[in-house]
């Protein structure tokens, strides 16, 4: 076994962010005594709370407090009420409400009703969630409250950080006023802000030797998803534009049944992309570590990170399925590769000019090389992101294909400069899609992607006899595809059932260029599964149309269909289009609702009106690669 530890340095950043709540600035603990160690929380879908959360730990060690980052997966109500002092860093997830991992105490928090049961309990909360939604930060909102009402005495206001604006910046402001009051309450050691060890050491497996024993078997949470997903054989990918000159979208079909996997109609599939080999070359040849060198990361004493790779593996296989090699960099990352750099002022630069680096899309690997950096792996594996999955609403029925998922995907990259930087998941597609099926190689072996089923807020009504409205341009007609595919199922497994009307709304720029599954709308229009089928082309005509334009054409029969006939509404795209369609159905239902704000409000509790949208920041791309 081969062992290699090193350090690393790093600085707060400072600049404004939002809060929340009045906070108190308490100078000691309610006994007076020292805390002795400072518990971190965090419930967080793909990273971006986990990430903070993290980050302070790390810190608050440089800083000599004893820090312990604890997953709410493993939350015990008798171990909170217990604690002196806590921080929670906290995302929304689907209706503003927990993510997976803190369900359990987000549960706990609704249920429990002893006023001064954590009266002894000092926090504070940093929220993550993006302005662009409604329920911005809700689940820190609430959590607040709760906590509160619990008799939890607040020693800081509430941090909304937001994806939309500069999530990155919200986190230093919020903690910049908060390390003057940790410091005050908690039992300081030796400090040292310049610098925080590793977590792990590095542990090379030779042929022969027995495997390192490793005491601790808490993954990392993307980590963990990975290794409860599964391999799915890619059955066929196909283009579906008329035209590829702009881009590319792809229809892509994979054997969810061989794997063992189930799904239901408007669910989602997480999928998890690989770097492109070239990139994993190129970071090779800088550093030297070895592709075919086999590792494991083991636990240092008194490290309570969670393990960032599955068991033993490759070096060549960490960088090609886990480490992020591509995304952007935080000024944090940033700042902990400056330390490893030959000449440190071109990293300093890059976070002097974080703006501009930002819009430069430059990677971990560019930075490498124009820096010249050099770092042992076990150092470059705790500062690089995880990879984590990407999520693609089903187009298909699990009732007409309960055995193959199908996917509906449109490639992602953008022109800098003289370079074409394309995003990590399209990379794959492309990569996979010529290998493998352009042209179609018959005998070949089937292409692998790892992935998972998760549930979305869509979900299509069996047999429903009240009107559905799909609204869904570009891409956003995903789960769409699946609704009237089962829809026609219905239609021929009972001719005389009695069906409401099923109709879609549809845009994109060009009916000859990228009016994706035509053919098969046109068909199902033609076959009456689709009553009515409304398209908009934008740059077809003189007057731009979109599909927000027809929903006001078609304002009468929606509203017919919502009030008389207990209709529903969903709504999938960009966050500007499903803003769009927000005012337009607000002012479709004036006059006929005393307040048509409040009525869209009352649906969507009411699930009769779902919206799916993503933006700049979603939770595919969120700005400085943290996913909520």
């Amino acid at each position: 076994v081969v062992s290699t530890q090193s350090t690393w340095g790093f600085q707060g950043m400072e600049k404004k962010g939002a809060k929340l709540g009045g906070g108190e600035d308490s100078k000691q603990s309610s006994s007076g005594t020292p805390i002795q160690e400072l518990i971190i929380y965090f419930g967080s879908q793909t990273g971006t709370a986990a990430g903070f959360a993290k980050t302070l730990g790390e810190e608050a060690t440089s800083r000599g407090i004893t820090a312990k980052v604890v997953d709410l997966k493993n939350f015990d109500p008798a171990t909170l009420v217990k604690q002196p002092l806590v921080l929670f860093f906290l995302a929304s997830f689907g209706k503003g409400g927990p993510t997976e991992n803190a369900k359990k105490f987000y549960e706990w928090m609704q249920k429990e009703t002893k006023k001064d049961l954590l009266k002894g309990t000092m926090f504070s909360i940093f929220g993550c969630g993006g302005s662009s939604y409604k329920l911005f930060n809700k689940m820190a909102k609430d959590s607040e409250k709760w906590i509160l009402e619990l008799g939890g005495k607040q020693i800081h206001p509430t941090g909304l950080g937001d994806a939309a604006e500069d999530i990155e910046a919200d986190f230093a402001n919020w903690k910049k006023d908060l390390w003057p009051i940790l410091e005050s309450l908690c039992k300081c050691g030796s400090k040292d802000e310049k610098a925080s060890k590793v977590n792990f050491e590095f542990a090379e497996i030779l042929e022969g030797k027995p495997l390192p024993v490793v005491p601790s078997t808490e993954y990392d949470l993307v980590v963990h998803q990975y290794m409860t997903s599964k391999d799915l054989e890619v059955i066929n990918m196909t283009q579906i534009r008329q035209s590829t000159e702009e881009t590319s979208t792809y229809m892509i079909q994979l054997n969810n049944g061989k794997a063992g996997v189930t799904y239901a109609t408007g669910e989602t599939l997480a999928v998890f992309p690989r770097n492109n080999p070239e990139t994993v070359e190129k970071l090779e040849k800088l550093q030297g570590w070895g592709l075919k060198k086999k590792f494991m990361l083991i636990p240092l004493p008194g490290s309570t990170a969670s393990l960032p790779f599955p068991g033993a593996l490759t070096i060549e296989e960490a960088l090609t399925q886990f480490c992020d090699l591509t995304g952007p960099l935080s000024k944090t990352q940033l700042t902990k590769l400056e330390c490893f750099a030959k000449d440190p002022t071109v990293v300093a630069k890059l976070i002097s000019n974080y703006e501009e680096f930002k819009a430069s899309h430059k990677s971990i690997v560019d930075v490498i090389a124009e820096a010249n950096i050099k770092l042992p792996f076990v150092d470059f594996a705790e500062i690089a992101n995880r990879i984590v999955p990407r999520y693609y609403t089903i187009s298909s029925s699990s009732k007409a294909s309960p055995n193959v998922v199908r996917l509906t995907v449109v490639l992602v990259a953008k022109t800098i400069g003289t370079s074409v930087k394309k995003g990590l998941c399209s990379d794959y597609f492309e990569r996979m899609f010529n290998a493998s099926f352009n042209p179609i190689k018959p005998g070949a072996v089937l292409p692998i992607m790892r992935g998972f089923v998760k549930t979305s807020i869509f979900n299509f009504p069996p047999k429903c006899q009240a009107p559905i409205i799909m609204i869904g341009p570009g891409t956003g007609i995903a789960p769409f595809i699946g609704y009237i595919e089962e829809r026609e199922y219905e239609m021929k497994q009972d001719k005389a059932a009695k069906l409401g009307p099923l109709e879609l709304f549809f845009g994109c720029r060009y009916k000859a260029k990228d009016f994706i599954y035509a053919k098969e709308l046109t068909a199902w229009k033609d076959n009456k599964v689709l009553t009515d089928l409304h398209l908009a082309f934008s740059r077809d005509t003189g007057k731009k149309i979109y599909v927000q334009d027809l929903v006001k054409e078609k304002r009468d029969r929606i509203v017919k269909y919502m009030k008389e006939m207990n209709g529903v509404i969903h709504v999938c795209g960009s966050l500007l289009m499903g803003s769009a369609i927000r005012t337009a159905l607000v002012e479709a239902f004036k006059g006929h609702f005393p307040n048509p704000e409040a009525y869209l409000d009352e649906l969507e509790k009411a699930n009769r009106y779902a919206t799916e949208l993503w933006g700049q920041h979603n939770i595919i791309s969120v700005l400085n690669n943290y996913i909520l």
